[in-house]
């Protein structure tokens, strides 16, 4: 029904699969599929555009520091940040610019990267036609090299996929996005915590050689886009302290600001579960098990040095008990209302 292509049955056929047509030692083990050139050269533009899109939003917020979006006084105590002389109220325009940029941010990789991923009519025959190349008994082979490579075998000498399109741009957005916020956070102290920033290097060094090495598009597409949904949600989620006193004197201000706090929190708690968590942990173990099937059953090459695909195993495993223990506080939250 979605970009899973059955997915559920997959992940234990992947496995038989493996049993059933394990390598001998004397066979030489076939060639993945040929690599596309990588796509860090031909994005290069893109990138540089990204960050320096960011960086204009961030700027031109910052600098326009609007007076009429003051933020709540406890983002200048907790700090000893000075209030206005004049209003006696806390400006932050370094928050405001933050989550202007993020949320144009957000809105892009997660409303594309769901939209790919469940509805593209493009890429769901493209997949058909990949599985069609093999007989119905590698119909599950077909699609490992798929979800891992990009492409079948078969179509090894075709063009660069769908799939991997859609992934060289999904892959350049968050590597943009985490370039970006990285530097950014480092200056903003409610952003610079040791794990924030250590999330954005894994999923920045992810991103990087997803593009580099054109692995796992359709992983990438899933991690880097559907996760995402959620995330627009917390931004907008965040506009119940960070604009606590705007909303206070004026009763029509704070009944708007409520109703999306409000709606937001419902959504933030149900995008975070089914993609963080349910998504996140059933496609880590489907890599996992795709991944190995392929170090296992290819031969590694310089284009497709097999042994990198530990990178997106790794960090899966580790982001994935990261959307854990950020559950945990949202549900520790959730307990306080």
């Amino acid at each position: 029904d979605d970009l899973t292509f059955r997915a559920s049955s997959s992940v234990s056929s992947t496995s038989a699969a493996a049993t059933q047509q394990q390598p001998s030692a004397i066979q030489k083990k076939p060639a993945p599929p040929t690599a596309d050139p990588n796509a860090i050269r031909t994005h290069q533009s893109s990138i540089i555009l990204g960050v320096g899109f960011l960086t204009a939003v961030y700027v031109g917020v910052y600098f326009w520091n609007p007076k009429f979006l003051p933020v709540a006084r406890s983002y200048c105590d907790d700090h000893d940040l000075p209030l206005h002389p004049d209003t006696q109220l806390c400006y932050r325009p370094d928050l405001i610019a933050y989550k202007a940029a993020s949320f144009l941010a957000m809105c892009y990789m997660g409303l594309t990267g769901f939209y790919r991923f469940h509805f593209s009519p493009s890429l769901r025959k493209e997949y058909q036609q990949h599985v069609d190349h093999k007989k119905t008994d590698d119909a599950d082979i077909a699609m490992i090299e798929y979800r891992v490579f990009g492409k079948s075998v078969a179509a090894s000498k075709e063009k660069s996929s769908k799939i991997s399109i859609a992934a060289d741009d999904q892959s350049t957005a968050i590597l943009c996005y985490q370039i970006w916020d990285f530097v950014v956070s480092v200056t903003i102290p409610e952003h610079a915590d040791p794990i924030f920033l250590f999330h954005h290097i894994m999923t920045g060094a992810t991103a990087y050689y997803s593009l580099f090495y054109r692995f796992v598009p359709y992983y990438s597409i899933f991690y880097g886009g559907c996760t995402e949904v959620s995330s627009i949600f917390l931004v907008l989620l965040d506009l119940d302290t960070l604009l606590h006193d705007l909303a206070e004197p004026q009763a029509d201000s704070a009944n708007i600001l409520n109703g999306i706090v409000e709606a937001s929190k419902i959504s933030f708690a149900v995008a975070f579960a089914l993609y963080r968590v349910y998504g996140w942990l059933s496609r880590c173990v489907m890599m996992w098990n795709d991944c190995h099937y392929a170090m296992a059953h290819y031969e590694t090459t310089k284009a497709r040095p097999l042994s990198f695909l530990y990178v997106f195993l790794t960090t899966g495993v580790v982001l994935g008990a990261l959307q854990l223990y950020w559950m945990g506080l949202i549900i520790q939250e959730g307990m306080k209302g």
